[in-house]
């Protein structure tokens, strides 16, 4: 879905500018080859690559770090389904890498631990919306998250449409999904489908026009999700319904990975050193208090 990619760019795009800000490079840099190796913005797109499974993301963060000479325009690249997983799962990485040169108390290191949050919201309520079948209990939760998430951006980051979007308009719309067809958004994703103007194409041929989108929606339910539910056309599984965005790793070994991906530090039971750090209780109350007033 776009939204979701969307929003996993406009996230990476609150954390790289806050990678640059924190690495604070000279004026006479003007190259990424010029970048020294122990800069937070060099370990940053040394963790894209090495940890996150993002090198094409990595190559356009620097292709446009050479080209545009750190001038004013925000780094703009369109998602792409997989970018959108490989990023959800795995943006603690990116940020964690950051760790060692954040010092305690200052409004940088508070700043990375709204973004910590921010994509662990992000990340729960992708997980959620994009689901073909949810429960009432899920839709709840995921309102809750929601509002939470555009909270967040409202009150700490700069607003977008994105996030309003997302934060206020995707939980009615599960909502409405729901109580008309007993299913969730998922079944409007069209991702893992490349050619899907084809298809409808293909579908339209046999609607009548009044009704032709209805139709076509539901000749698409029945042919890609229905009738392979039931044991037909198995040889072509649907690859988008089997989609994970919260990482294997924190449902595998819940006792060595926090629930946000990132590895647990001491005792096993306590969260990473992010999760179990007193500003993200700090951060919740924020929040709550902005929910209740």
């Amino acid at each position: 879905m776009h939204l979701k990619n969307n929003a996993c760019a406009l996230a990476h795009r609150h954390l790289l500018n806050e990678v640059l800000l924190l690495s604070q490079l000279s004026h006479s840099v003007h190259a990424f080859s010029q970048v020294p190796n122990n800069s937070p913005f060099s370990t940053y797109i040394k963790t894209m690559r090495n940890k996150c499974h993002l090198s094409r993301l990595a190559n356009k963060v620097v292709k446009w770090f050479d080209e545009s000479k750190r001038v004013s325009n925000n780094f703009d690249y369109r998602f792409t389904g997989k970018d959108s997983r490989c990023f959800l799962q795995n943006f603690m990485f990116l940020i964690n890498a950051m760790r060692p040169f954040l010092k305690d108390g200052t409004s940088t290191c508070f700043k990375f631990h709204v973004l910590a949050y921010v994509c662990l919201l992000l990340r729960d309520c992708v997980s959620a919306f994009t689901r073909i079948h949810i429960t009432n209990e899920q839709i709840d939760e995921l309102e809750e998250k929601c509002r939470d998430y555009f909270i967040l951006n409202c009150k700490f980051l700069t607003p977008h449409p994105t996030a309003w979007t997302l934060g206020i308009i995707v939980p009615a719309h599960t909502r409405d999904m729901k109580l008309k067809y007993d299913l969730g958004l998922g079944l409007n994703s069209m991702e893992g489908r490349e050619a899907k103007h084809i298809s409808i194409c293909r579908y339209s041929k046999n609607t009548n026009y009044k009704r032709r989108w209805e139709q076509i929606f539901l000749h698409e339910h029945v042919s890609l999700i229905w009738l392979r539910e039931r044991g037909y056309n198995r040889e072509n599984p649907i690859r988008s319904c089997n989609l994970r965005y919260i990482p294997k790793r924190t449902t595998d070994n819940p006792d060595l990975f926090c629930y946000c991906g990132l590895e647990k530090e001491g005792l096993a039971g306590l969260g990473c050193v992010f999760c179990s750090d007193p500003l993200r209780l700090v951060i919740k109350e924020k929040v709550q208090k902005a929910a209740c007033g």
